[in-house]
């Protein structure tokens, strides 16, 4: 069975509603590369996880367009019980911000206070003019990118922010959704990456990002469903604009 969308992400959700998976459960998942090839796709609720084997190929170099081929059986793994740590009171800085940006800077300090990534960004989203802001920046990227724009359908970024699908990704350099023009213009190298949506249950406002673990090759689900966890409370404040 195969299935052709705009990028890899599209696609594996059609194939994910043709095996019976739910929208309102595809919306709020989150996907993992796996060394294998293999795609973990994991409810953020429930916990339920199905493993799908994947081929992916470029129709274009530019990958306007992807196509994935999936086996009909998916495979189920145990649920994870890890949950958030409790970060209720660093949260308050979030909600009592007075701005979008130091919103978006409060939150990614209080994630990167609990996960250790040599830099983390937050990209808020202007739908009118089709792009990404860097709203907060963290790391030796700073300086070069706060500020910043890029256009809103491209990198893992752009990916995230249309499927409204958090990623984590052991090497973001290979991977051909990586929007290389920002690393050439910061002078610095993305490897592994976790990019999760900032979205309410109808809008969505941007996406947070964290690149290259300091301790591991690669962050961890828990440090996923932790950033999850911190772009949905800064989404709750966005809603308030």
């Amino acid at each position: 069975m195969s299935f052709e969308a705009g990028n890899w992400m599209l696609a594996l959700g059609q194939a994910l509603l043709q095996f019976g998976v739910d929208d309102r459960v595809l919306a709020r998942a989150d996907c993992h590369f796996r060394e294998d090839g293999c795609v973990e796709v994991r409810d953020g609720v429930t916990g339920a996880v199905m493993v799908l084997n994947q081929e992916l190929e470029l129709l274009s170099e530019s990958s306007t367009g992807a196509s994935l081929a999936l086996p009909r059986r998916l495979a189920p793994l145990s649920p994870n019980e890890d949950a958030p740590l409790d970060m209720n009171e660093a949260m308050e800085l979030v909600r009592a911000a007075d701005t979008p940006g130091r919103a978006a800077e409060a939150a990614l300090d209080a994630l990167m206070a609990r996960i250790n990534a040599e830099s983390g960004s937050v990209l808020l989203h202007e739908a009118d003019r089709e792009r990404l802001w860097f709203a907060a920046i963290r790391g030796p990227m700073c300086d070069v990118l706060v500020g910043e724009y890029m256009p809103e359908d491209q990198g893992l970024a752009g990916v995230v922010l249309h499927s409204g699908t958090a990623l984590r990704v052991r090497d973001a350099w290979h991977n051909p959704d990586h929007y290389q023009e920002i690393d050439s213009r910061s002078g610095y190298q993305t490897r592994a990456m976790i990019v999760v949506p900032v979205r309410s249950e109808s809008l969505m406002y941007g996406v947070l990002e964290l690149l290259n673990p300091t301790e591991s090759g690669e962050f961890s689900e828990r440090d996923l469903r932790i950033a999850t966890w911190v772009a949905r409370k800064l989404a709750g404040r966005l809603a308030h604009e």
